[in-house]
C-alpha cells in the first residue's frame, strides 16, 4: 500500500514546515533559533548541467539527498553493488565534507518530517513555476536518490503543471508505469543499465520506446559507439536534458565513463566494454527530433 503525503497550506503551513526544520536540527544537535532557515533544497551547483544543459538552452534545478542507505535510510531501492560503490563515498556518517553533511541533513528531514519537507520543496516548485521562462526549465528530483516521488506525492507535479521533471532510475516498475502512460504528464524517466540488467531487457525497453542509459568504456574526447543491441545510441555527455532525448525514443543514451569508474576494472559489467569493431574511431551525432 502507497502512503500518499499532504502539504501544508499556504503561508501558515510554510511557518509551521519552518519551524518543524529548526526544531529539528535542534534535535540533531545542531544549533537552531528564529534566524535558522533551511538552505535550498534544489540548487543548480551541479557542473555537469551547468555546463551540458547550456548546449539544450535549458536551466536545470536538483534536489541531492543522501544516495543508497548512507542516511540510515534506503534511497535507491533499485541500486547495485557497482552502483553503490561508484557513488558513495566511505568513513563514518559525520566524517564527510559541508555539502555532504548538507545533503545529509535534507535526507533526514525528508524521512523523519516528510510533510514539513514536501512543503518546502513545493514552495520552492512553486517560485519556479511562476518564472516567465519556465519552458526552458527542467527538474530533477532525484539527483542522487531514486525515489517514487510520483507515488506518494502526486501533488507536486500536479500542482506545477508548467514545470517539466526529469529523473533517471534504475527501478524497472517505474520504469514500465512511465512507459504505460501512468505517470505525470509532466515527468519523463531514463533507465539507467546497471550490471545487473540484462540485454533482454535493455532491448525491450527500447522497442518500447524508453531512452536507457548505458556507461561506455570511452574516454572523454573520443565518440560513442554508432549503436549498441542495434539501437542508436546518442551522446549523452553533449546536454543533460531528457525531454529531448524523447523527441527520439527508442535510443540509447550513451555516457563516458568517469571517475571514479574510468579505467577500473572492479567496474566492469556496470561500464560497457565497447567491441573493437565499434570502438570510437566512429560515432554518430543523432539530430533531436529525427528519427535515426
Amino acid at each position: 500500500m502507497t502512503i500518499t503525503y499532504g502539504l501544508y497550506a499556504g503561508a501558515e503551513g510554510r511557518r509551521y514546515a519552518l519551524n518543524r526544520y529548526r526544531q529539528f536540527r535542534w534535535e540533531q544537535g545542531h544549533s537552531s533559533g528564529p534566524d535558522v532557515v533551511p538552505p535550498k533544497l534544489l540548487s543548480r551547483d551541479n557542473h555537469k548541467s551547468e555546463v551540458t544543459l547550456e548546449n539544450a538552452g535549458v536551466e536545470e534545478f536538483m534536489l541531492y539527498l543522501t544516495p543508497a542507505d548512507g542516511s540510515g535510510y534506503e534511497m535507491c531501492a533499485g541500486r547495485t553493488p557497482l552502483c553503490a560503490l561508484g557513488c558513495l563515498g566511505h568513513g563514518p556518517r559525520y566524517d564527510i565534507d559541508k555539502v555532504a553533511r548538507g545533503r545529509l541533513m535534507k535526507t533526514l528531514f525528508f524521512n523523519e518530517c516528510r510533510n514539513e519537507f514536501l512543503t518546502l520543496l513545493a514552495s520552492e516548485l512553486h517560485r519556479i513555476s511562476l518564472r516567465t521562462d519556465v519552458d526552458d526549465v527542467r527538474v530533477r528530483l532525484n539527483g542522487t536518490s531514486d525515489v517514487g516521488w510520483e507515488q506518494f506525492c502526486p501533488a507536486l507535479f500536479e500542482g506545477n503543471p508548467r514545470i517539466k521533471f526529469m529523473d533517471y532510475t534504475k527501478i524497472y516498475g517505474r520504469m514500465r508505469q512511465f512507459l504505460a502512460g501512468k505517470m505525470p504528464p509532466n515527468y519523463r524517466l531514463v533507465y539507467s543499465v546497471s550490471e545487473l540488467t540484462p540485454d533482454w531487457r535493455v532491448k525491450q525497453l527500447l522497442e518500447w520506446g524508453a531512452v536507457c542509459a548505458i556507461v561506455f568504456d570511452v574516454k572523454k574526447d573520443d565518440p560513442l559507439p554508432e549503436e549498441w543491441l542495434n539501437y542508436p545510441v546518442i551522446d549523452g555527455d553533449l546536454h543533460d536534458d531528457l525531454w529531448r532525448d524523447y523527441e527520439v525514443g527508442g535510443v540509447v543514451r550513451g555516457l563516458r565513463a568517469k571517475q571514479p569508474m574510468a579505467g577500473k576494472v572492479e567496474f566492469l559489467g556496470f561500464v560497457k566494454q565497447v567491441p573493437r569493431g565499434q570502438h570510437p574511431n566512429r560515432g554518430v551525432a543523432i539530430e533531436i527530433g529525427s528519427k535515426a
